[in-house]
């Protein structure tokens, strides 16, 4: 087996010099410049390479069973052809991994996001052994993934799919469609807060997707963005980020985020955990922030882990961090004691002073959009 899985839009791309590394796979973090990036997907239509989500096919009488051990949410109910989102979580509750849950009828796939597809491949393989009829596919290396985000995402795919991309609800899938001569399964999903669309296609194909992608978005002004304007949007939205906020919350409900529990469902992993914690309270809260308007983009010392203090006595942590270009100031994600997370209160990270603020940080442009009576060209 592979130590990590390739990307091969990265690889043609070639911008190896300013690679990540996401969840065992190569991932570019810019492409351009990160506010280039930024107001394309805040004002345009931005281009993403998904190729580090993992993509597990899940069959079999005993396929829904085996999910719901896992997660926290409730699957019976999802209908085919629509997605759900949740978590897959650890025995103490903490989030090991996001998901987006497609039901095409004949299988479940999931996509994941925040751990390497092998290690919940793993997960999901040693349950199966124990039922009757569950069958677990890793089909990462064989199953690409972009997506297409922004006020106009909507507008370039019409330009292959005609008008019906403007009757496409929000979770929706709709398979077999054409796509610059490839076949995809569009999933009307994203993380940016903008209109949103997940691709999955052949992998041998993705690269073919991506320029058919690239050149008729040319008309839109549409640029590639990398993982860090992918994470900056996400946070501004309060969209989780298993690779930051996720990664150091101890439990799901720290997150505060209206995470979605199935409070009928039977055992699952993580769930006495939960009830431990909804029964004595969560002890820390992730809050919103932002600092003073005066610093500059370039600022010195902003990163996760640095402490967040009330006068002399430290409350909590940063654990998410970045500078939005809409809001001209630097935002962040702090996991605060329970007692100071309130909205409205002065704080400090380091030398700088911040201000907790209810969230998302954003009234997004693509609320404003209306796909019946609006276009990019107009």
């Amino acid at each position: 087996m592979a130590l990590f899985r390739t990307s091969s839009v990265a690889t043609h791309e070639n911008k190896a010099a300013i690679n990540d590394f996401r969840d065992g796979c190569p991932a570019t973090a810019v492409y351009s410049t990160v506010e280039d990036e930024y107001r394309c997907v805040r004002e345009r239509v931005g281009l993403q390479d998904l190729s580090h989500y993992g993509k597990i096919s899940v069959t079999g009488d005993d396929a829904l069973a085996l999910i719901n051990h896992f997660i926290p949410t409730d699957l019976e109910r999802l209908p085919i052809n629509q997605l759900q989102s949740s978590f897959i979580l650890a025995d103490d509750g903490r989030p090991v991994c996001e998901l987006l849950i497609a039901n095409f009828g004949t299988h479940y796939l999931l996509l994941t996001e925040g751990a390497p597809a092998e290690d919940i491949e793993a997960r999901l393989k040693t349950a199966a052994a124990g039922m009757a009829d569950a069958a677990v596919d890793n089909l990462s290396e064989s199953l690409g993934l972009l997506s297409v985000d922004g006020p106009y995402a909507w507008e370039l795919l019409k330009s292959f799919l005609g008008l019906g991309i403007i009757g496409t609800r929000y979770l929706e899938v709709v398979p077999e469609q054409m796509i610059g001569g490839v076949q995809v399964t569009l999933c009307r999903a994203g993380k940016t807060g903008e209109y949103g669309y997940m691709l999955l296609a052949p992998a041998a194909q993705i690269v073919t997707l991506w320029s058919a992608l690239k050149t008729e978005g040319e008309r839109f002004g549409a640029l590639p963005i990398g993982t860090r304007v992918a994470d900056l949007c996400k946070m501004e939205n309060r969209n989780v980020s298993q690779h930051q906020e996720g990664a150091m919350a101890g439990n799901v409900l720290e997150l505060n985020t209206r995470t979605m529990l199935g409070r009928d469902k039977a055992d699952y992993v993580g769930k006495a955990a939960l009830q431990t914690t909804i029964a004595n309270g969560v002890e820390r809260r992730l809050v919103g922030m932002t600092f003073d308007d005066a610093l500059s983009v370039e600022q010195d010392g902003m990163q996760a882990g640095v402490a967040v203090n009330f006068g002399e006595h430290p409350i909590g942590k940063l654990v998410n961090v970045g500078y939005s270009f809409a809001l001209k100031r630097w935002i962040g994600l702090a996991l605060i004691d329970e007692a100071y997370a309130c909205v409205g209160v002065n704080y400090a990270v380091g030398d700088h002073a911040v201000r907790t603020v209810s969230a998302p940080f954003l009234f997004n442009r693509s609320l404003t959009i209306r796909p019946q009576e609006d276009s990019y060209f107009t």
